[in-house]
């Protein structure tokens, strides 16, 4: 199994570059850089990577078509494989509507969106003479000035449609799912047997159970708030629970929010807990013949003892 891991550029450039600089020396196979406007540039953070790293793949994860326009991402992640050797990959899907609405942003027709955005980046990054009139970009004669090689495109998604169209567009798709459940779901709506299927997970590790997945609820809390109701029907969560942390994440009151997350919340919507944990957890998805996953935040309580745990023991399990 191939093992991403998910970097928050939220700290100085310096710490990112040591960050990525161990966690390619652990074994990882992918940097998979969040792309948030109140951290650090994704493609800066990227470009860092690339010049101090030599082997794991260096991608998006992800970034959407709202902020910027297709061309300009088609750009973006192809100097990033010019400076890597030809190690890019681009993680793109709709965006997070109230991040974007933050910035003033309307999330509107987001699979349209993301369909177009798709074909331009990755004709624009096959280095193609393109024009295009699509419903929300039009290009006359677009081409790059450069060409390293293609990139290829993973689409990110979690709702039925968006994961369909991630099976018909993409070279893979990055599932927003850390249950089986919810990838047995995924894989039937993905519907295409050549698409690399990986589940960007909430993951934490620590040699301490409660405290590996008592470091999860931040995240969890944001993946609840934002579930249909059909998930939390299929996972039996309750619906007054979930509504409350939705209310919480609207308003802001993250701290309030937290303390709604249920072990329930945490079993279905994170890979965490000890090593054994993680192992078998990772193991049941085996018959889904996933050979890919992405290790999300927070990855543990404390950074340096999750990564040993990953580098000795998680990853030689799989490998």
């Amino acid at each position: 199994m191939d093992f991403g891991v998910e970097l928050l550029p939220n700290e100085s450039l310096d710490k990112l570059k040591r960050k990525g600089i161990q966690l390619e020396k652990a074994g990882l196979d992918e940097i998979w850089v969040a792309d948030h406007f109140n951290h650090r540039n994704i493609y800066c953070v990227l470009s860092i990577l690339a010049a101090n790293t030599s082997s794991v793949s260096l991608g998006t994860g992800i970034t959407n078509p709202y902020v910027i326009h297709p061309a300009e991402t088609a750009s973006a992640i192809q100097t990033i494989n010019e400076a890597s050797d030809g190690r890019a990959k681009l993680g793109i899907g709709a965006g997070d509507k109230f991040t974007l609405n933050k910035i003033g942003l309307d999330w509107d027709k987001p699979l349209q969106r993301v369909k177009e955005s798709v074909y331009i980046i990755r004709e624009l990054t096959k280095n193609n003479n393109l024009e295009c009139g699509g419903e929300f970009y039009e290009m006359d004669s677009g081409k790059l000035s450069f060409h390293k090689s293609e990139v290829p495109i993973y689409v990110g998604g979690q709702g039925p449609k968006m994961l369909s169209l991630g099976g018909e567009i993409g070279e893979g798709v990055l599932v927003n799912a850390s249950h089986k459940k919810d990838l047995e779901f995924a894989i039937d709506k993905i519907g295409n047997k050549d698409t690399d299927i990986a589940p960007h997970t909430c993951f934490s590790i620590a040699e301490n159970r409660e405290r590996a997945r008592k470091k999860t609820k931040p995240v969890v809390s944001y993946v609840v708030s934002n579930i249909p109701e059909k998930v939390i029907e299929k996972h039996g969560l309750s619906k007054k629970r979930v509504n409350k942390i939705s209310d919480c994440i609207k308003k802001g009151d993250t701290k309030k929010a937290i303390n709604h997350v249920s072990s329930k919340m945490i079993d279905v919507f994170s890979i965490s807990g000890t090593l054994d944990d993680c192992i078998n957890k990772i193991s049941n998805l085996n018959d889904l013949e996933i050979d890919h996953i992405v290790l999300g935040s927070p990855l543990g309580p404390n950074y340096k003892e999750s990564l040993k745990l990953i580098e000795e023991g998680l990853i030689p399990s799989f490998k």
